[in-house]
């Protein structure tokens, strides 16, 4: 609310007030002179009510005055100002009418009709002022002066100076177009150069010198053409298929080949790669290429297999749902230990998929004998390799297992089976047993 406003408000409450306390004034002197004697009772409600009533009446004052010094300086505008306002606004009418690059009409202000309701009034030197309300401002309507007026555009063309050519408008035109015009004009065109735009490709968007600029007929008028835009390719990883078409679509490119990966790692139907990358412009129409999420089918791990024996690994492979593939011996190690397995222990494979293995074969005894006595007649004292080998030949072990068995027997046992001479004999014959069988490995 403007300030003048407020203070008039204020002003007329304290006139009221004013004429309140007046009216209680006047019933206290009618009843003081009523009651004669009496009036020495009813001195200080009066006094006080005076002293109110000039304080009041010394407000009043103060804002009547402020109220006249604003109204004294209310904006008042001068005919000539109103006039040069609506000038100006015309002005700036015409430049936003102005066309623009691929612009088909061209418009112009010619007539304006205005209706203005102001406040009419005389200066002191007798000259017309309008006093123009404020927002918020109240007036009475009839104290507003409607007035209506015309303004209609007059334009002066300047005289052309002698040997000099206007510059005709190129804007928005093809460039064929363009360049018949300035032609026409008596003019050539210059450099052309080009800018990605919106506008249809081929299209004049830019001119020097500006249009209506007078130059030499032999100054040529540089252009800028429009190009389309280059698009830029679009962030499509982790989209779904649909997803990265609609977006590959907006912006203006073509969907190029999709190939598909298996892999865990995403969503299957994502997409996991593109090309070109994201973020590059390309071609309008270009073909951009996808690489999308498969799920792989069902896998297994590979137990590991290495070290458990072949009754063992193959209960393994069945709990795992795998099958026993090739199985071949290899004279190593202990019998009956598997030494290698293909895949290799961890492998995804699918279910259903053959292990081969590798598993340590048994050495016949006739060379488990020949190793021992190798190790017995590397011994200082004890018994011989020779009487070994025949002592041992003598018992006829079947296998593996039975000579093994003799290895591990008690000392008794072992004497009793080869009656080495000796403690120390039957000793070293039992420790060249055991070594012969930790050859194997």
């Amino acid at each position: 609310m403007p300030e003048d406003q407020k203070l008039e408000e204020r002003l007329a409450r304290i006139e009221q007030a004013l004429e309140a306390f007046a009216k209680r004034l006047d019933v206290i002197e009618r009843r003081l002179g009523a009651a004669g004697d009496a009036r020495s009772g009813e001195t200080a409600l009066e006094a006080a009510l005076k002293r109110r009533l000039a304080e009041l009446e010394a407000e009043r004052l103060t804002l009547s005055r402020r109220v006249s010094a604003l109204e004294a300086g209310r904006l008042q505008a001068r005919p000539e100002q109103v006039s040069e306002g609506f000038r100006k606004a015309i002005v700036a009418l015409q430049a936003g009418l102005e066309p623009r690059p691929g612009d088909k009409v061209a418009y112009a202000v010619s007539e304006m009709q205005v209706g203005l309701k102001s406040l009419v009034a005389l200066d002191e030197s007798g000259g017309l002022r309008l006093v123009l309300p404020s927002p918020e401002e109240r007036f009475d309507p009839a104290q507003l002066t409607e007035i209506r007026f015309t303004l209609r555009g007059a334009s002066e063309q300047a005289a052309a100076l002698p040997g000099l050519v206007p510059v005709p408008s190129l804007l928005g035109l093809p460039l064929a177009a363009a360049e018949a015009a300035l032609a026409r004009a008596g003019l050539k065109p210059g450099r052309r150069s080009e800018q990605e735009s919106r506008y249809p490709p081929g299209t004049v968007i830019g001119q020097s010198p500006d249009p209506q600029d007078e130059v030499a007929p032999d100054v040529a008028v540089d252009l800028v053409v429009a190009i389309p835009v280059r698009p830029t390719v679009p962030d499509l990883r982790g989209k779904t298929l649909d997803e990265a078409t609609a977006l590959i679509e907006a912006a203006g490119l073509t969907q190029g080949p999709v190939s598909r990966r298996e892999t865990r790692e995403a969503e299957e139907g994502r997409v996991l790669a593109q090309d070109p990358p994201s973020g590059v412009r390309v071609e309008p129409g270009a073909r951009v290429s996808l690489v999308v999420a498969v799920a792989p089918p069902p896998s297994v791990a590979v137990p590991d297999l290495v070290g458990q024996t072949r009754e063992e690994a193959e209960r393994l492979l069945k709990a795992a749902g795998l099958e026993v593939g090739e199985v071949s011996l290899k004279r190593a190690g202990r019998p009956g230990l598997v030494l290698a397995q293909v895949p290799r222990p961890g492998t995804e494979v699918p279910p259903g998929s053959a292990v081969s293995l590798v598993v340590s074969a048994a050495l016949p005894v006739e060379e488990l004998i020949e190793r021992a006595v190798k190790h017995a007649a590397g011994t200082r004292s004890g018994i011989s390799g020779k009487l070994l080998r025949e002592r041992l030949r003598a018992l006829n072990l079947a296998d593996h297992a039975a000579f093994a068995a003799l290895a591990e027997a008690p000392l008794e046992t072992l004497q009793k089976a080869i009656g080495a001479p000796t403690p120390r004999g039957l000793a070293d014959a039992q420790a060249a047993l055991r070594k012969a069988l930790e050859d194997e490995g």
